[in-house]
């Protein structure tokens, strides 16, 4: 027998009666399990920032300690006359208070003058400077290198202790937080105080009262909601009443449920919100950010439902919170209807979350600010340090003597100066033209002299009355005659002739090659005398 013919579509049909079947359903509209595991979630994510689980970027920076330094290294280069205005009078290693009286035209010294007599006084003890010098890597240098550096180590240190007054005056101590006060703050909007454990021992902190009904505890204007707290408003959507028979205790756990319920008109304990709250994790550190504080907020108050009675968060059935599944899992805000003008930020816990959220932003603010300014402060810093390292590695020479020879204009000049035949003829540059006259305007450059007088300073070695260099220097005829370059002599045991010193004396001179070209230069060099007549 053929198979019976099957009409279209009845093998989905099936598939779709079956899972119906097989489908465990609860009675419409009661609470059921999952039912608030948004609320949940996005109460654990403000919940898990709370009790110094959230950290902030540290404020620290080196900004003070590099200004410090930077004045300091100023100080120890200063003059000794700028140090000695920090003295105290009676004990010269201290340095004194800021004296109005005497500084009164200096309009920003009183300001300053901590920041400077701190930087000084080290210095003003015995052997002070040394130390510093030696701390900041001085005391090799040199005087000239320090006096060198000076004027821009000044400039570096001044640019820097001006960021440093304007960042303090943008970016106020008042600005910044700490961890401690992030946590003290947190703590006040999740617990009402900071717990002695957590999870706290009692909801005394979270509600302001339990001595009503359930529906009483969890209801309330946005000013008097006895749930005031993070923690309250989790105990009320996630712990069930304790005559709840059926799954409001899976509310916001499906798998085990919370089985500790909460009995009306007491105190929930610790028994109903450990496990509430250990739903959270309470372990996990987190960077603490502006932005993110402000969005897990945004992820409660998008779970808020505004009806006419009233705005809940969490399942309520009939708009009322008794923690059973034909009521509701919630906390109620009556004053939050949709005929009402009442905001959800008007609620207390979300009101100071969110203040917190624009601290945080100031704080970060502040951070960035002094951030920068440290940064630009570092790299003065270190600007200061290569001027040190390149100043360290010069080399300080002391230039060498050089013995300039008289100018034939000089010594021109000297001699027209001289008025007595027995000056002109004391010096040898000059010769009295005047003949038996013993004074007069006839002292003249001896041209002769001259040329040989600049030979010999040339050298810059010889002595007066002393021949050190040339033939001159030979004292033998033995020597005079060694003195060869190959088969020719270059000097001659003779007597002077006329443009010679000492002409009949005989002594080892210049040979021929030699005193052709000293010739040379004496007559080039009368060539030049005669030029300045």
């Amino acid at each position: 027998m053929p198979p019976l013919p099957q009409k279209r579509g009845s093998h989905l049909q099936v598939a779709i009666f079956i899972a119906i079947v097989l489908t465990p359903h609860t009675a419409r509209g009661n609470v059921a399990q999952d039912h608030n595991v948004r609320e949940r979630g996005a109460l654990c994510g403000l919940i898990e920032l709370a009790n110094g689980r959230a950290k902030l970027e540290s404020a620290e920076t080196a900004l003070d300690t590099d200004v410090a330094d930077l004045l300091q290294l100023n100080m120890s280069l200063a003059d000794s006359s700028w140090l000695d205005i920090f003295r105290e009078p009676e004990a010269k290693d201290k340095a004194r208070a800021f004296p109005a009286g005497e500084f009164a035209q200096h309009k920003d010294w009183r300001e300053k003058w901590t920041n400077w007599a701190k930087a000084a006084e080290p210095i003003l003890k015995t052997d002070g400077k040394t130390e510093i010098l030696t701390k900041h890597r001085l005391q090799n240098l040199t005087p000239e290198q320090q006096m060198s550096i000076r004027g821009a180590i000044a400039r570096l240190a001044a640019e820097a202790e001006t960021i440093q007054t304007l960042v303090k005056a943008e970016a106020p101590d008042n600005d910044l937080l700490t961890d401690d006060k992030i946590k003290t703050l947190i703590n006040q909007h999740v617990y009402g105080e900071t717990p002695a454990a957590e999870p706290p021992a009692s909801g005394a902190k979270l509600f302001t009262s339990t001595a009503g009904t359930r529906t009483a505890t969890c209801t309330g204007t946005t000013a008097k909601n006895p749930a005031k707290t993070v923690a309250a408003a989790l105990v009320c959507v996630c712990v069930a009443d304790s005559t709840a028979a059926n799954s409001e205790d899976k509310a916001c756990e499906y798998q085990t449920g919370l089985s500790n319920k909460w009995t009306a008109s007491s105190d929930p304990g610790s028994t109903a919100i450990g496990p509430a709250l250990k739903l959270c994790d309470l372990k996990a550190e987190h960077r603490l950010a502006s932005e993110l504080l402000q969005s897990r907020l945004d992820a409660v108050t998008a779970l808020f439902a505004r009806r006419s009675g009233g705005a809940t968060l969490g399942k309520t059935i009939d708009g009322s919170c008794t923690g059973l599944q034909t009521g509701g899992m919630c906390v109620k805000y009556t004053d939050l209807g949709t005929d009402g003008e009442g905001k959800v930020t008007d609620i207390p816990w979300i009101s100071g979350i969110s203040e917190i959220a624009k601290q945080l932003r100031k704080h970060e603010q502040a951070v960035q600010t002094r951030k920068e300014a440290a940064r630009q402060v570092k790299a003065k810093k270190h600007l200061v340090q290569t001027l040190l390292y390149s100043e360290s590695h010069k080399q300080i020479e002391t230039p060498k003597a050089v013995h300039t020879p008289p100018t034939p204009e000089k010594v021109t000049k000297n001699c027209a100066a001289i008025q007595t035949a027995a000056d002109c003829k004391s010096n040898g540059n000059c010769k009295w033209e005047g003949g038996e006259a013993s004074e007069g305007k006839h002292c003249k450059l001896n041209t002769t002299a001259v040329p040989q007088a600049t030979q010999a300073a040339g050298t810059g070695d010889n002595k007066d009355g002393e021949a050190s260099s040339g033939c001159a220097k030979h004292g033998t005829k033995a020597d005079c005659d060694a003195d060869k370059t190959g088969d020719k002599h270059n000097c001659a045991w003779r007597k002077g002739k006329d443009n010679e010193p000492e002409k009949d004396k005989e002594m080892c001179r210049n040979g021929s090659f030699l005193l052709n070209n000293k010739f040379a230069l004496s007559m080039v060099s009368a060539a030049f005398v005669a030029l300045l007549f």
